[in-house]
C-alpha cells in the first residue's frame, strides 16, 4: 500500500489562558522515553530528541499533536534506538491512540490502520513533521513528507 502524507506547513496561534493537562499519549511517552521528549518552540512542538537530530510534531491540537507522536514513533519512525521501545511501549497505549482517531481506517490495530490514523491525523488535526538537525550551533529544520512506510526529507 503506498500512502502518502503531504504534510503542510500552517499558522498557530499563541494559545492564552491556564495550560491544559498534558494528553495521554504525551505522559505515556514520557514514561516510557524520559528525557528524548521534550515541549519546546513557539508554537509548541513536541519533539522525540535521542540525540543531536529530532522528529518535532506541530499541532494546533495538542491532543492530535501527541497521539501523532505516539504513532509516528511507533509505526513508522527510522530511528534505531526505537526498537527495543516499540517492544516495551504498553499495547493499551498504542490501542487507544488508535481507537482514539480511528475515524474510517477500520478495526485492527495492526501498522496499516496505524498509517491511516495517521493521514486522518495530518489532515483533520493538522499535524505536521519536522526532522530538525542541531550542528555548530545552528538548527537545520526541515519539513518531513511520508510516502510508503517510511519517511523521506523534502
Amino acid at each position: 500500500m503506498l500512502l502518502i502524507l503531504v504534510l503542510v506547513l500552517a499558522i498557530c496561534p499563541a494559545g492564552s489562558g491556564t495550560p491544559e493537562p498534558a494528553p495521554q499519549a504525551e505522559e505515556v511517552l514520557r514514561q516510557t522515553l524520559g528525557d528524548t521528549i521534550e515541549l519546546a518552540g513557539a508554537p509548541q512542538e513536541l519533539r522525540y530528541c535521542p540525540d543531536n537530530t529530532c522528529e518535532a510534531f506541530a499541532s494546533d491540537s495538542a491532543a492530535a499533536r501527541a497521539d501523532f507522536a505516539l504513532l509516528y514513533l511507533y509505526f513508522v519512525s527510522s530511528y534505531e534506538c526505537l526498537r527495543p521501545w516499540r517492544e516495551r511501549v504498553p499495547a493499551e497505549a498504542i490501542t487507544e491512540a488508535l481507537d482514539r482517531n480511528r475515524g474510517t481506517c477500520g478495526r485492527g490495530s495492526g501498522r496499516e490502520v496505524g498509517l491511516c490514523v495517521l493521514s486522518a491525523l495530518a489532515a483533520d488535526g493538522g499535524v505536521r513533521v519536522y526532522s530538525l538537525r542541531f550542528d555548530e550551533g545552528a538548527v537545520s529544520r526541515e519539513r518531513v513528507v511520508q510516502v510508503g512506510l517510511g519517511p523521506i526529507e523534502e
